[in-house]
């Protein structure tokens, strides 16, 4: 599911997209197909794991890809149409010449511009500039409230809402007047564009915000079985490293949500680094002993995104297991 957000977002990132690869001899179409690519590629992304919700960055780049895939792909069929329509076999039958005079094609009228004036110029610059203000602040309220609730938040007296929804409004009002007298040769849908990505950058300012205030979820950690094999490596078993692993063991995670606040797994660190140095007779200061300390203090085992072997997402007062596999070299 990609959310009203993710929807706003993928139709504001197929604009952007469109208005990028469009060329010449293009319609309008291409706009449509650049948001249905944007919307699968941000469908795509979140059931491949890639991100949570689409206030990420994962989530940005899998729905631009997805629209310049489906615009590409697009182009290429139009273009093998084309190719296919000139290789028929044309017989057109062309009339007898004449050398009768034609009327001479009446001169071309030439177009001029009014200049534009600054009075004009400053009411389309406070006209963009409201406008942004609007979707930024809405924006910005989607993501703070998408951020909230899959993080949650502490508790606050005034909500926070207050004060970040105005602070919006005047983000967006300075970028679209200043982006409009910046660019005041900018097309209608160059400045739709930039709005959308000004709204989409404050949008995930406050997805993120949400990130760093979210209330620490508390979280048990077993590892099952307590005691395990080690299985030697085989280069089928075991990724190369340098020092390469040579034995591994397999168990299982289980994790337990306790707090009853829900908790996002953003990833899974394991290792066996302690401060000890282990059995090194030289200095740890001197660049073999500086070697011989990262060969025996342990890899690191980190599992994040779509690597992490299990839900990334779990619910207050529930429990998770996860397959893991830890190499190590002695």
């Amino acid at each position: 599911m990609v959310g009203l957000f993710g929807l706003l977002a993928s139709f504001v990132i197929g604009t952007v997209v469109s208005t990028l690869e469009r060329r010449g001899d293009e319609g309008s179409e291409v706009t449509a197909i650049a948001t249905a690519g944007a919307v699968f590629g941000a469908y795509v992304g979140r059931m491949l794991g890639l991100y949570v919700a689409f206030g990420e960055l994962p989530g940005f780049i899998c729905s631009a890809a997805g629209a310049v895939a489906l615009v590409r792909i697009y182009r290429w069929q139009a273009v093998g149409m084309k190719t296919r329509d000139l290789a028929l076999p044309v017989s057109r039958e062309y009339p007898p010449a004449t050398s009768e005079p034609r009327p001479p094609a009446p001169p071309a009228m030439e177009s001029r511009e009014r200049p534009q004036t600054i009075p004009s110029l400053l009411a389309e610059a406070f006209g963009w500039g409201a406008t942004c203000a609007i979707t930024t602040a809405a924006a910005g309220f989607t993501g703070h409230f998408i951020g909230g609730q899959l993080y949650p938040q502490r508790y606050e007296q005034i909500p926070s809402d207050f004060f970040f929804v105005p602070l919006g409004l005047i983000v967006g009002f300075v970028a679209g007047g200043m982006g409009r007298l910046a660019g005041r040769n900018w097309a209608a849908l160059t400045m739709v564009a930039f709005i959308g990505l000004a709204s989409i950058v404050y949008g995930g300012a406050m997805f993120h915000y949400s990130q760093i205030r979210a209330i620490p979820a508390q979280i048990t950690a077993t590892l099952e079985p307590v005691a395990v094999e080690p299985i030697g490596c085989s280069p089928a078993t075991c990724t190369a490293t340098d020092p390469p692993s040579q034995w591994y063991v397999s168990g299982r995670l289980r994790l337990k949500e306790t707090s009853g606040l829900g908790a996002t797994i953003d990833r899974i660190e394991i290792t066996s680094n302690t401060d000890v140095l282990g059995p090194i007779t030289r200095h740890p200061y001197t660049k073999e002993g500086a070697a011989d300390a990262a060969k025996w203090s342990g890899p690191l085992l980190m599992l994040t995104g779509r690597h992490v072997p299990g839900p990334r997402r779990l619910g207050g007062n529930t429990e998770s297991t996860y397959d893991i596999v830890y190499p190590y070299h002695t």
